[in-house]
């Protein structure tokens, strides 16, 4: 999967969400600001959790655009 965009109170960002972690990095500035986010930091959810999610298919699994703004919002 490819890097999808978001913006975030008017800033641009690159996402992209692997099957442990995130990679989230400002869209205008490159690889200056990158930040690797394990799942379970943008979810609430305990690894297992997301894993078997993911292997059963539930929302449990799942990663959406949400999770990324939240964090982007409180941490940038």
């Amino acid at each position: 999967m490819g890097w999808r965009r978001i913006e975030v109170n008017g800033k641009p960002f690159k996402f992209k969400i692997g099957n442990d972690a995130a990679v989230i990095r400002t869209d205008d500035q490159g690889y200056k600001d990158t930040r690797v986010v394990p799942l379970s930091e943008l979810t609430g959810r305990t690894p297992d959790t997301i894993e078997r999610g993911r292997r059963k298919k539930t929302s449990d699994g799942m990663i959406t655009p949400g999770h990324i703004k939240e964090f982007i919002e409180k941490e940038y």
